[in-house]
């Protein structure tokens, strides 16, 4: 199904957009609006297909899918929900498509060390802070105030 390129390519994007698609089919998001979940590789093709796939989506299991509405609130604002960890999504493509679905404060910086050379975090760095679509506060947080708000816990020490 990679069509011959590393799984981090293609695969790992789709999978987390069928993570998401399947919290949302199952309810789960719905069921558990206090869970926090982050989803990896900027929540993969799910900036760029919600629109798409979200009239057609339910948060009722068992309901057939259907049109719902054209603009489903609901699933739109479950996705709004969601914590983005920007591993290997700091293209400006992808920034402004996350964006579009959700504040910055949704946005966690992330790397995916080990699995990915040390040589691959300046370039993610360099991208995100050379974004013209943030601001020097919105690069703050993604860097590490959102996960520190997330997780006070782990940001307290």
């Amino acid at each position: 199904m990679s069509l011959g390129l590393p799984a981090p390519v293609l695969e790992y994007p789709f999978d987390s957009t069928r993570a998401i698609n399947s919290l949302i089919l199952s309810g789960t998001l719905s069921r558990c609006p206090d869970i926090r979940f982050i989803v990896s590789h900027g929540g993969g093709t799910i900036p760029y297909l919600a629109p798409r796939f979200a009239p057609f989506m339910t948060a009722k299991p068992g309901k057939p899918l259907d049109l719902v509405d054209a603009d489903n609130k609901e699933v739109m604002g479950m996705l709004r929900r969601l914590y983005f960890d920007l591993t290997a999504s700091t293209h400006p493509c992808a920034l402004s498509a996350m964006l579009r679905l959700m504040p910055a404060s949704q946005l966690l910086l992330g790397f995916d060390f080990p699995f990915m050379p040390p040589a691959t975090i300046a370039p993610t760095i360099a991208s995100l802070e050379s974004f013209d679509g943030l601001s020097p506060d919105d690069q703050k947080a993604i860097a590490s105030g959102n996960a520190r708000r997330l997780l006070p816990r782990v940001g307290a020490r």
